[in-house]
């Protein structure tokens, strides 16, 4: 039900969510030259979103609340929610290294102060745009399966995939 805050959403559809935005930042990105472009800015700002819904996703999947979640020390701290989930064991199921927790720290620093979408002067440090796309769909495709197995069983999955493919 619409405003009905008292259930916590699925990591699967966190996780869709996470993908539709990963989706949206690849248009957005895809219209323009990177270099010059007015809309650098949702783009960078949309592949935030969509690192943090997955990392949200994984991290309802192992119980954390999502009051939790949206509380000042996660978030939009990519950092902080990098950090839990790796906690709880998110290099099973998504193959992290040190380039890939530089890149998401590079990014946090300017999501988590909003800097994506209030203007703040000065030149920024920003990831290449060909390492964070894809390590945001990494963080989609390689939940994917386990967040839809949660949902829907092993074999429902299994089947859904199949017959659908991811998402």
């Amino acid at each position: 039900m619409v405003g009905d805050e008292t259930s916590e959403p699925s990591p699967f559809g966190m996780l869709r969510y996470a993908e539709d935005y990963r989706l949206a930042a690849e248009r957005v990105i895809g219209d323009c030259n990177p270099l010059e472009s007015r809309l650098l800015m949702p783009s960078y700002n949309l592949i935030a979103q969509s690192i943090e819904l997955s990392l949200k996703a994984y991290l309802l999947s192992k119980g954390v609340t999502s009051r939790r979640l949206r509380g000042p020390l996660l978030g939009h701290n990519l950092d902080g929610l990098m950090a839990e989930a790796e906690g709880l064991d998110l290099n099973d199921l998504v193959s992290l290294d040190d380039l890939d927790r530089q890149l998401v720290s590079s990014l946090s620093r300017h999501y988590e102060t909003h800097e994506f979408r209030y203007i703040r002067t000065g030149a920024k440090e920003l990831p290449f745009w060909s390492l964070i796309s894809p390590l945001a769909k990494r963080f989609t495709h390689e939940l994917h399966d386990y967040c839809l197995a949660l949902l829907i069983g092993e074999a429902g999955a299994r089947k859904r995939i199949e017959t659908c493919g991811k998402f």
